[in-house]
């Protein structure tokens, strides 16, 4: 039932929902969660506003002239698109609006 479903929202609509390493890391901890109730049995991930996800905040990054955490930042989200792919539960992306 909708009780097995869990959903995260992507909430930065004034930037088109890109990524900062803090949304990173709180994905991957609610995934890891999620995916290890067996009750769990599909994730949805949706993005508030009039777009999906921009990707990782490339513009952030460049202001930040930090070129380490620019490059810790993208192995960061490397990392948790490939556990994305390993999840036991089902995975649903709702790529609505600028993508």
């Amino acid at each position: 039932g909708l009780s097995s479903v869990r959903e995260a929202v992507l909430n930065r609509p004034r930037a088109l929902n890109a990524l900062t390493a803090e949304m990173i890391e709180s994905l991957a901890r609610l995934y890891k969660t999620w995916d290890a109730n067996v009750a769990v049995s599909a994730i949805v991930l949706r993005g508030a506003g009039r777009g999906f996800c921009a990707g990782g905040d490339v513009k952030g990054l460049a202001m930040s002239g930090d070129h380490d955490a620019a490059a810790a930042f993208f192995r960061k989200e490397y990392r948790h698109d490939c556990s994305v792919a390993s999840l036991r539960a089902a995975h649903v992306a709702v790529l609505d609006g600028v993508t």
